[in-house]
């Protein structure tokens, strides 16, 4: 769908994609405009003849609003089901080097676990569910951005976002609380831009003035 981002907007793209038999699955994330996108994190663990896929976070910034654009995912061949949204974030970094994380395969729970390295970030992720078609519950620290199950496919693809912004630099697990199965999630933490540096307080010199009779 084509949208219009704001100056100074950081696209966060996120992709859950099914996958090929026997071999790895990856996405590819472009736009209309033919900007530079960065893959922040990646998980497509393929266990035998299951339908692992991919799960995963990029980003673009957009120092000037660009106007109407698409963007679009597509990803390696195998089962043509996926899911992408594209958020549009303001007061983001330009550059993103932020904490990641990522969990995959069998018998493993939908969700990751990173440290965050600065505060007032935001962790943002998805996850794919590639082997039953559930829907999924998030978990305490999060909120779910948007998720899509296809019983067709028996598939699920979920994105998911932190409740709150970085608070303190300890790990945490993000994502959903469904049960162990076979998931693919990834997650990365979105930094703030870099705060002004902070003016010293100016020198004030107070001037008192006495007089007396008598010294």
């Amino acid at each position: 769908a084509s949208f219009s981002p704001q100056a100074a907007t950081l696209l966060v793209a996120l992709v859950a994609a099914n996958g090929a038999n026997n071999a790895a699955t990856t996405v590819a994330v472009t736009d209309s405009l033919a900007g530079s996108w960065t893959l922040l994190s990646r998980e497509n663990v393929n266990s035998g003849v299951n339908l692992g896929g991919s799960s995963e976070v990029w980003c673009r910034y957009l120092a000037s609003a660009p106007g109407a654009m698409t963007v679009t995912a597509a990803w390696s061949a195998g089962d043509t089901g996926g899911n992408l949204v594209v958020r549009s974030l303001l007061g983001a970094a330009s550059t993103q080097t932020g904490a990641t994380g990522v969990r995959g395969g069998d018998l493993v729970a939908p969700n990751a676990t990173l440290t965050p390295t600065q505060l007032g970030s935001w962790v943002y992720g998805a996850s794919l569910a590639w082997i039953t078609a559930i829907t999924y519950t998030v978990n305490a620290a999060n909120s779910i951005v948007d998720q899509f199950v296809d019983s067709t496919d028996g598939a699920t693809w979920g994105t998911f976002k932190a409740s709150a912004a970085t608070a303190s630099l300890v790990s945490g697990t993000y994502g959903f609380s469904n049960s162990t199965s076979a998931y693919n999630t990834a997650a990365a933490e979105i930094l703030p831009a870099a705060a002004a540096a902070a003016q010293p307080s100016p020198l004030i010199i107070g001037q008192a003035v006495g007089r007396a009779s008598l010294w």
